[in-house]
């Protein structure tokens, strides 16, 4: 045993399709300012009196939809990965969501009481977005901080074009392909003022996953999903492309999500049921959607392959000064992600 703990942190999910418990994961996850970038004075009621309440209802009916026998579908194929992983390495393979439970904040814990020396920190998100990837690794930091860890810690933050990541979403697609179909690649939206460069990440993602299919520009298209409230996104947008592209002639439609590697209620849900109905409504004749990579074995043995090089004490930045660091990047770029300026 080297004395490393690796994290896998995902987003989050409610504890039971209910009113009530996804009341309180809304109002958990949209208070954080790293998801609407308010003063909290402004963000308590807005989220509290008005946007949780309003959601909580609606999103539930949602959620008991797609509800799994051992809970959501993001809780169920996140643990899958997590196992999965775990079969290819011998250190501890935790997981941990940003918000919900099972909890980053408990996995932080559980890393110390089985003496980590190194913790290694992966959120499950390809593409980097201050709104998921930044403030998972602050919590992370702060998380660490606050247990008193004295070891050392590193960040591996995105993977937009790590070939065990695309070449097996490029896999989960191929079969379902067809000399008719067009393929949609759907990633999570953003409001435009926080995209930074993760509309950039998403085309490199949605590029390579091209080339592993061998598929032409004219037949694939890259969009933006689940957007909200009056702030311009990232577009094109889904939803209007859904209505679009069968007047186009194109009416076999192959839907992925590559920003998502579990799925969730935006993939099933959004793009599955509600997705697929205004597809078909709107002149489609085939639809398929694709399924995250979930415990995918080939994903999650690159992904270990990855995590294993980090494993070695003695590279990485000391947890007890991760909050005195303001002349350091707070967060280490994956060695497989593109640098930030390049085109």
């Amino acid at each position: 045993m080297s004395g490393t703990v690796f994290i896998l942190s995902n987003l989050g999910t409610p504890s039971a399709p209910t009113d009530e418990a996804v009341a309180a994961y809304l109002k958990e996850f949209l208070y954080d300012p790293a998801v609407i970038p308010l003063p909290a004075l402004l963000r308590y009621p807005l989220v509290h009196w008005l946007i949780a309440p309003r959601r909580a209802k609606q999103s539930a009916e949602k959620y008991r939809s797609i509800w799994m026998d051992g809970g959501s579908p993001l809780l169920v194929h996140s643990l899958a990965l997590q196992k999965e992983v775990q079969r290819h390495l011998r250190e501890p393979v935790l997981l941990g969501m940003r918000y919900g439970n099972p909890s980053l904040k408990d996995a932080v814990k559980r890393a110390l009481e089985l003496n980590a020396k190194k913790v290694v920190l992966l959120p499950l998100y390809p593409q980097f977005a201050e709104a998921t990837t930044g403030g998972t690794i602050a919590y992370f930091q702060e998380q660490l901080t606050r247990e008193g860890f004295r070891g050392e810690y590193e960040i591996f933050s995105s993977f937009p074009d790590a070939p065990w990541f695309t070449k097996s979403s490029a896999e989960k697609i191929r079969p379902v392909l067809t000399g008719k179909s067009h393929l949609l690649l759907s990633f999570h939206g953003l409001p435009l003022k926080q995209a930074g460069e993760y509309p950039r990440q998403c085309l490199y993602t949605a590029q390579k996953i091209a080339e592993h299919l061998g598929l032409p520009q004219d037949r694939w298209t890259l969009s933006f999903q689940s957007r909200f409230g009056r702030a311009k996104w990232l577009g094109p947008h889904t939803e209007e492309l859904l209505l679009q592209l069968p007047k186009q002639g194109k009416t076999e439609l192959v839907i992925a999500a590559p920003s998502f590697v579990a799925d969730c209620l935006e993939t099933v849900e959004e793009l599955g049921i509600a997705g697929k109905e205004t597809f078909l409504k709107s002149g489609g004749h085939k639809f398929s959607l694709v399924p995250c990579l979930n415990g995918d074995a080939d994903f999650a043995r690159g992904l270990a392959e990855t995590l294993e090089t980090l494993s070695s004490p003695g590279s990485a930045r000391t947890a007890a000064t991760c909050h005195d660091t303001s002349s350091e990047p707070r967060r280490r770029e994956s060695p497989l992600s593109p640098p930030p300026h390049s085109s």
